[in-house]
């Protein structure tokens, strides 16, 4: 085996049975008195794809994931980070600067920051929910001109903004939406939607009524009021994406003068003097110049996918999502040349699964690859970087040994990736393994991992010898749907969901108990049956007791979601599994984890389909019939890590939160002369002798912060007994 216990962190992990181990139970399930757990609090979050920049001639402000970032822009060339947001409602898609307030729009609606310092913080000063999340946004004279979208947009809205703590909607406009981009002239505003273009009166109030509809025998996408009062129109056709630029004389009539044909259609338009500025989500910049009668491509970047686009000065800031703030020079436009600036760190989507080491978080960052977080101060979490040599990862598990990757080779085939973590800063790959079908998730212990799969049930790794990783048993039960898997003492944990005309002939999913000693021939042990479905998965062990999710009913029509629960089964027999206790969080869970006498889950939904997916973070205890206490995310939850006092969350497009589990009692420890109240299950046997690994002696390069502190925590590991 790699010899790790040469480290601080995995000589903490070898005496984690002693140090840590829970306190025994006579009855798994306790009785759980008084009210509700504590509700956990955000305190810091990192990651995210960057979808909207603004300049307000001071800052330029970026929102990355969830937050804002505010840049001094004194020298645009080299902007420098001076001040962050707090944690807004969902990911930040629209930005629009209006004097000392920043107006946010985001998946769930609109808010409004303090920005008179940046420097100094951007206090929240109100929010606006709405029925969607904002798609379209314009500010002037104290109004806010939004354009909503998801499905329970029953139109957009205009909002008063001249008290940003009380926003309130003053009028609908286009019931007919929704609209993709909003342009507000000094009497009428144009909003492009799909296969036309709306016209409206701006009447006193800043009430809309709507004058015209021009069809545009296209979609629309952005719009721009030039300087000479003629209308820069993004739209696409059957044929082509095209840059059109219209008279607006007449009010219900747009002549177009100009029509430029576009590789891609352009998502966003940003006047810069005689040019426009114009980019596409899919990929591509181009700048174009509006100084002649007809329109003409003056130059442009391929391949850089554009969100939004602020010009400061000669150069533009580029939100380019997973590419992270792009900037530009284009003090001479038919030249433009990228930047080498990194001024927000490494920028990474969309946060998968999270496991933690001591100061250290390990996040599977989807195609972005495996990313290092440093969380030694909670509330300011920050990227230290990727780990070379992975091109996906998509969920992670850990154990002594080693760190362990699931996600995609470089021919797009599944692999399993076997990380050395010894050195946290240097993280290095040791062994990788293809494997012949996709996996749900993964879970080790020992010189063992284990790989649900919806295909080929259980697929065991034999990681004896961690640079050679081998598939030691595949298929085993290949009927099954597996979605869900612990591995633990020598046995795995498989959930097991069945296709509904077998839940009507009598046949549900369950728990199935696999016996590992000979891990090339895997033997049943027990099985329970229970309601399961693919879309929630978790398991967390604790002593004898093994919670899982499940649903509690039987299908009432064909593939209807049904209500969760969290099952507590007696494990300590397997060939006698017994249910013992339910807690029912009211949602679709995606990870569980033990604290003390709590269960601490996260939720993929609220369930609420016309709104933008909101995760959940929920505390319960372990009783039957606890209370649950649940903290909003800002976006589906994804994986979770318990670590002392805190909760790290992985959240989508939102990266990784982090929150406070204050008020939550810690697991209890056990004195050395304690035993528990289960006999230790052997571990397996393997032929061979495992194979040292020598850890790495280069020196990790350095970083521009100090190096953290020890964290004020204490250190809780997995439980493994001998």
């Amino acid at each position: 085996m790699l010899a790790l216990t040469r480290t601080s962190v995995f000589t903490l992990l070898a005496l984690a049975p002693i140090l840590f181990a829970a306190t025994p139970r006579a009855n798994p399930i306790q009785a759980q008195g008084g009210g509700p757990p504590p509700v956990p609090t955000i305190v810091g979050q990192t990651g995210g794809p960057v979808l909207a920049v603004a300049h307000d001639g001071r800052f330029a402000y970026v929102g990355v994931g969830p937050r804002v970032v505010a840049l001094d822009g004194t020298d645009p060339r080299r902007p420098r980070v001076v001040g962050r947001s707090g944690v807004l409602p969902a990911e930040v898609n629209r930005l629009v600067a209006a004097g000392d307030v920043l107006f946010v729009g985001d998946g769930r609606g609109l808010s409004a920051l303090d920005v008179r310092d940046p420097a100094g913080g951007m206090p929240l000063l109100g929010q606006k929910p709405l029925n969607g999340g904002v798609g379209a946004l314009a500010v002037e004279d104290g109004y806010a001109y939004v354009g909503v979208t998801g499905q329970g947009a029953a139109a957009d809205e205009v909002v008063d903004v001249s008290d940003p703590g009380a926003m309130v909607r003053v009028d609908r406009f286009g019931e007919t939406g929704p609209h993709s981009d909003i342009a507000l002239g000094e009497r009428f505003a144009y909003a492009p939607a799909w296969m036309e273009l709306a016209i409206f009166e701006r009447t006193p109030g800043a009430y809309f009524r709507e004058v015209g509809r021009t069809r545009l025998y296209a979609t629309g996408y952005g719009a721009a009021l030039a300087d000479d009062g003629q209308l820069l129109l993004s739209v696409r056709t059957d044929l082509r994406p095209e840059l059109r630029r219209c008279g607006l004389d007449t009010p219900g009539a747009l002549p177009c003068t100009s029509v430029l044909g576009l590789s891609r259609p352009a998502d966003v338009i940003e006047l810069h003097g005689s040019i426009a500025l114009v980019g596409s989500a899919a990929g591509g910049f181009a700048v174009v110049d509006l100084s002649g009668q007809g329109l003409r491509v003056l130059s442009a970047v391929e391949d850089l996918p554009t969100e939004d686009i602020a010009a400061v000065w000669d150069v533009a800031y580029v939100a380019a999502g997973k590419e992270g703030l792009v900037l530009l020079d284009i003090a001479d436009p038919e030249h433009p040349r990228r930047l080498d600036v990194e001024v927000l760190g490494p920028t990474w989507c969309c946060a998968e699964d999270v496991e933690a080491v001591g100061n250290t978080a390990f996040v599977a960052a989807g195609d972005a690859g495996l990313v290092t977080v440093d969380w030694s101060d909670p509330a300011d979490p920050f990227t230290i970087g990727r780990v070379p040599g992975i091109l996906s990862s998509s969920d992670l598990a850990l154990d002594a040994e080693a760190l362990y990757s699931v996600g995609r080779g470089e021919g797009d085939e599944w692999r399993l990736t076997v990380i050395d973590v010894g050195d946290l800063r240097a993280a290095r790959v040791v062994g990788t393994l293809d494997l012949p079908a996709q996996p749900v998730m993964v879970s080790a212990e020992g010189p063992l991992v284990v790989l649900p799969s919806r295909d080929n049930g259980l697929l065991v790794v034999d990681v004896h010898d961690p640079a050679r990783p081998r598939l030691a048993a595949s298929r085993t039960g290949s009927a099954w749907r597996a979605v869900d898997a612990l591995v633990h003492a020598g046995q795995a944990y498989v959930e097991v969901v069945v296709p509904y005309s077998e839940e009507r002939e009598g046949r549900p999913g369950g728990l199935r108990v696999l016996d590992l000693a000979d891990p090339t021939t895997p033997r049943e042990v027990g099985y329970l049956a229970l309601r399961t479905q693919s879309e929630t998965r978790g398991m967390a062990l604790e002593g004898g007791t093994l919670h899982l999710s499940a649903v509690p009913g039987p299908y009432e029509r064909f593939l209807e979601p049904l209500p969760e629960e969290i099952v507590a089964v007696d494990v300590r027999d397997p060939s006698r599994l017994q249910r013992i206790g339910t807690v029912a969080p009211g949602t679709w869970t995606q990870d569980l984890a033990l604290r003390g006498g709590s269960l601490v889950a996260v939720s993929d939904s609220l369930g609420n389909r016309f709104e933008a997916p909101q995760g959940q973070v929920l505390v319960a205890g372990t009783a039957a019939g606890s209370s649950v206490s649940a903290a909003r995310l800002p976006d589906i939850a994804t994986g979770l890590a318990v670590f002392g006092d805190h909760a790290l969350v992985t959240t989508g497009r939102a990266g990784l939160v982090v929150f406070a589990l204050d008020g939550i009692p810690p697991t209890p420890t056990l004195e050395p002369a304690q035993t528990p109240e289960t006999t230790p299950t052997r571990r397996p046997t393997l032929p061979a002798e495992p194979t040292d690994i020598p850890l790495p002696t280069t020196t990790p390069a350095p970083t521009d912060r100090p190096p953290p502190p020890t964290p004020p925590h204490s250190v809780l590991l997995p439980i493994t007994w001998r």
